[in-house]
């Protein structure tokens, strides 16, 4: 987190929007999802690239992807509300016939448009709670791959 800090801070973007800095169209109704699923990637390479997450060991960051998709936020949730989602796609080696390729996918942040829009600041609270969001995440994919 701190590092993420000083990025913002040493970059002098406190003030500057999510948008404005990774400039994605969020206008777009029909693109919505495909944007906000662009926009959650791109904000995670940057995390990974300045050091703020740590990948699980023997990962690069083009083994993961972000969508935004309608899904439960929990366990114990009774609807289904737009999702941020890490997704990890780790080749293995499976046995003949079986698939060679595991997914594990975990929720970063629901309603993702109240935070990746065109007024959340770079230094808000907004923002770090989408950077803790994103370590949870990887954290729970790491230990699931420790496992």
């Amino acid at each position: 987190m701190d590092k993420w800090q000083a990025f913002v801070k040493d970059q002098g973007l406190i003030n500057v929007s999510l948008r404005d800095y990774y400039n994605i169209d969020l206008h777009d109704a029909q693109q919505a999802q495909a944007n906000q699923s662009r926009f959650g990637e791109e904000i995670f390479r940057d995390l990974v690239a300045l050091e703020v997450l740590k990948l699980p060991d023997g990962l690069t960051v083009e083994e993961f992807t972000c969508k935004v998709c309608k899904r439960k936020l929990n366990t114990w949730s009774r609807y289904d509300v737009e999702t941020l989602v890490l997704i990890m796609k780790h080749k293995q080696t499976a046995p003949p016939g079986a698939s060679s390729t595991l997914l594990k996918e975990r929720n970063v942040l629901g309603y993702p448009d109240r935070v990746l829009n065109s007024t959340t600041k770079m230094g808000s609270s907004q923002a770090y709670k989408l950077v803790r969001q994103f370590n949870r995440a990887l954290n729970v994919i790491d230990s699931v791959l420790k496992a």
